[in-house]
């Protein structure tokens, strides 16, 4: 699958199993949806498997040459320890006493073992008091329903401003079950806010990943969204965005390099990806208008977009796409400008995409119309070099 922007860009596919939104949607599992969010952010830039060898051979003479490590260099060797480990080198030595508190933050939230949920939301807000180095280089929370855990939500996303966290993965569990929770929750919402102080004071992020949320609404908070210089990665899972806002945010990113809307059930609607230096983006059963402007996009990805009548228009110069699918016969409308390709559509100048080098198509072969429709399809790529036919 592409449900990741990893896998999108052909780096770092673990080989999790990949399964159909739709397939959800119709088994009503709210484990499988949960499990499918998670399984699309990134993974933990730290592992608990790992093991220390003691060095061997000859020449060794037992000495601990840790301590001619800069602190610099000692902080650096911290930040890519699991948490459990990074705060228990607080008590090796004097020396180390302090370079944990001031080295870059690392926290994934599921290496932090504990009994219960008031234990390990307890373990996360210590962790986060305690760490008084200047910032948080990564901050993974997951494993939390925040509907019942408000207090220490806004305080986390006050820390987390305040300390220019750079990596922020953000998911908050359902409340209810997956009948209510799809109905609530996402084709009516409302959920649970996202708290303002992500969109208004974490100006240092790098990447930004969302699952379970609802936008507020930007018309409300004092001067709007505000700006991410620094942004390039954004994912908006499972969350209930309006149009406006999201078109807000966009242009809020001007560095903005990847972009995955999965899992939002049509919600923002309309989606133009316009920014200039985005160059990858997913977009899996999340809107019913996608719009091509941005001029360095290299990668489109639409997966399971069961819209009827979905749009992809093609709005301006896209002189860098070089992959796109899957394009549906069924129910997906190819447009240039206010031209729909159909079934007969001369691939004129005006409607071609000569730097398209992969193409994914999808087509009912049984039924005619599609069939029809599958030659004018390919006459607006005609550089292809590899294609995809999924028949159905």
């Amino acid at each position: 699958m592409a449900a990741t922007l990893a896998d999108a860009e052909g780096e770092g596919h673990d080989g999790r199993d990949s399964f159909r939104i739709s397939d959800l949607i119709c088994d009503h599992d709210d484990d499988d949806l949960i499990s499918f969010v998670l399984c699309c952010c990134p993974l933990p830039t730290v592992t608990t498997a790992a093991t220390l060898a003691d060095a061997e051979g000859e020449g060794r003479d037992g000495r601990d040459r840790t301590n001619d490590l800069t602190d610099d260099l000692l902080r650096q060797v911290v930040s890519h320890l699991p948490i459990r480990d990074a705060v228990r080198t607080t008590t090796l030595s004097t020396r180390w006493r302090h370079i944990w508190h001031s080295a870059p933050l690392v926290l994934f939230d599921q290496h932090i073992s504990a009994a219960t949920e008031a234990q390990h939301v307890a373990a996360i807000s210590s962790i986060l008091a305690s760490h008084t180095g200047p910032r948080i280089r990564t901050a993974h929370l997951t494993g939390f329903n925040f509907h019942d855990r408000k207090p220490e939500l806004a305080q986390w996303a006050r820390i987390l401003a305040e300390k220019d966290v750079e990596d922020l993965v953000l998911i908050t569990r359902p409340r209810v079950g997956f009948g209510n929770a799809l109905i609530t929750s996402t084709f009516g919402y409302p959920g649970l806010d996202l708290p303002a102080d992500i969109l208004l004071r974490c100006k240092k992020l790098r990447r930004l990943y969302l699952g379970y949320w609802a936008f507020p609404k930007i018309t409300n908070l004092p001067g709007g969204v505000g700006v991410f210089p620094d942004l390039e990665e954004l994912a908006i899972l499972n969350t209930y965005t309006k149009d406006n806002d999201l078109d807000h945010m966009l242009a809020s990113c001007p560095a903005l390099k990847k972009l995955a809307l999965v899992l939002n059930y049509l919600k923002p609607e309309h989606v133009r990806l316009r920014g200039k230096e985005l160059e990858c983006a997913i977009v899996c059963s999340s809107v019913a208008d996608v719009a091509l402007e941005a001029k360095c996009l290299k990668r489109l990805i639409m997966w399971d977009m069961w819209a009827p009548d979905l749009a992809i228009r093609i709005a301006g110069d896209v002189p860098a796409l070089k992959v796109l699918g899957y394009l549906d016969a069924g129910c997906h409308q190819l447009q240039f400008g206010g031209v729909q390709v159909q079934a007969g559509t001369n691939a004129s100048p005006m409607r071609r995409v000569p730097s398209v080098k992969i193409l994914a198509i999808r087509v009912d072969f049984s039924e005619f119309r599609q069939v029809q429709k599958l030659p004018s399809f390919l006459g607006c790529f005609p550089n292809i070099e590899i294609l995809h036919v999924e028949g159905i």
